[in-house]
């Protein structure tokens, strides 16, 4: 590359300078809250709702429709 091109570059796009990076104290600034979701029963915490939902059906068997009895004929 020609001299004067570097040059040109250099001013005109700012090529050659230090890369602006994060420091680690701002990255540690910048951390999310972490929502837990609670069991109303028992001291069960889930990280997404779907996962309290699954544990309420599976552990506490709510949600979950009683079994019918079928009489002589089958129906219920």
């Amino acid at each position: 590359m020609p001299v004067k091109l570097k040059a040109w570059l250099k001013a005109k796009l700012d090529f050659g300078g230090p890369v602006p990076y994060q420091t680690l104290a701002e990255v540690e600034d910048e951390v999310e809250p972490v929502v837990t979701y609670n069991c109303d029963y028992c001291d069960y915490r889930s990280p997404t709702q779907k996962g309290l939902r699954c544990h309420r059906i599976t552990v506490h068997r709510i949600g979950v429709g009683v079994r019918r009895t079928l009489d002589t004929h089958g129906r219920p």
